[in-house]
């Protein structure tokens, strides 16, 4: 499942950055950011907090993205 807009707080982040993936550099256009996420889940995500990121729930997982907002 993939949640999308997960309310969390504007940072100190550029709106427009370049996120490294093992699949290449995603730009991402939203200072919104997730403090509270374990680095271990993240999957995209700077000094400023995680922009995509899973949790783990009962027998599955979910990921939460930062719409652009």
């Amino acid at each position: 499942m993939v949640i999308l807009g997960a309310g969390v707080r504007v940072t100190e982040a550029e709106f427009s950055s370049m996120q490294k993936s093992p699949q290449g550099d995603i730009k991402i256009d939203t200072r919104r950011r997730y403090k509270k996420a374990n680095p271990k889940q993240v999957d995209l995500g700077d000094r400023f907090g995680a922009v995509v990121w899973e949790e783990n729930y009962k027998k599955g997982k979910f990921s939460y993205q930062r719409p652009t907002l």
